[in-house]
C-alpha cells in the first residue's frame, strides 16, 4: 500500500511539472556552477605566470622596479621571505641585471615575484632589444690616469690642452684646473698635466698634478 502511495506521488509530480522545476533549480544552484568551475580549471591557461628579465632597482621599503622590453614594472614580493632575500642582495637605489619569476599584470605593469636571480651585467647589456629601450643603462666609458704634454690655452670659452691627439677640455667640476695656470698670467704656455681622462669625450675628468716646461719643448 505504501508503495502505491509513493508511485502515485511521483506520477502527480510528473504531471504537474513540479518535478522538472525542482531538477532545474538543483541544476542552477549546484550542478551547473560545479561544471563551469571544472571547465575553467581545465581550459583556462595560467597566462600571468611568467619569468621576466631586465634592469632591477631597489627603491626601498620592499618596493622594486623592473625595466624590460614591455615597460617599467612595479615589482612586489609575493611573500615576506622573497622580499627579505632580494633586499639583502641588492642596495638601495642601485640597478642590477636580474630575472624574476611570478605573476604579472601587463595592463597595470605590476608584478608579484616568488623568486629571482641576480645576473652578471653583461647578460642585460648583450640583449639588443633591451638596450634599444634603455640606452641610458649602457656603461659610461671608463676613465684612465695618464700624463699628457702640449700647449695649454686659456680663453673666455674655457681651458684646453692641445697635443698630438687633438684638443682636450680641462675644465673640471671641482675646480682643480686652477693649478695649471702660470703665475705670469700668460694665455698660452707649455707643460704636462697628469689626471683622469675620458678619451671618448677628449676631456680630463680630474687633475692630480702639473709641470710647466719651456715653450721650446712644445714647438
Amino acid at each position: 500500500m505504501e508503495r502505491k502511495h509513493i508511485l502515485s506521488f511521483i506520477a502527480t509530480l510528473l504531471r504537474s511539472g513540479r518535478f522538472f522545476m525542482k531538477i532545474q533549480k538543483l541544476m542552477k544552484s549546484m550542478i551547473l556552477p560545479l561544471l563551469l568551475s571544472i571547465g575553467f580549471a581545465i581550459f583556462s591557461p595560467a597566462a600571468n605566470a611568467e619569468v621576466r628579465a631586465g634592469f632591477l632597482t631597489n627603491q626601498g621599503d620592499g618596493n622594486f622596479e623592473l625595466a624590460d622590453v614591455d615597460g617599467t614594472w612595479d615589482v612586489y614580493a609575493s611573500n615576506e621571505d622573497a622580499e627579505k632575500r632580494l633586499s639583502s642582495q641588492t642596495e638601495l637605489n642601485k640597478t642590477y641585471c636580474a630575472s624574476i619569476s611570478g605573476e604579472g599584470d601587463i595592463r597595470k605593469l605590476r608584478f608579484h615575484f616568488k623568486d629571482f636571480t641576480i645576473k652578471k651585467p653583461q647578460a642585460c647589456l648583450s640583449d639588443k632589444k633591451l638596450m634599444a629601450e634603455y640606452p641610458q643603462m649602457a656603461p659610461k666609458p671608463s676613465s684612465s690616469s695618464e700624463t699628457r704634454c702640449g700647449w695649454f690655452n686659456a680663453d673666455p670659452g674655457g681651458l684646453t690642452l692641445t697635443d698630438k691627439d687633438g684638443g682636450w677640455n680641462l675644465l673640471i667640476a671641482d675646480g682643480s684646473e686652477k693649478i695649471l695656470f702660470p703665475k705670469n698670467g700668460a694665455r698660452e704656455w707649455c707643460g704636462c698635466v697628469t689626471g683622469e681622462t675620458n678619451k671618448s669625450e677628449m676631456a680630463f675628468t680630474s687633475i692630480s698634478s702639473f709641470k710647466s716646461k719651456p715653450n721650446k719643448a712644445c714647438q
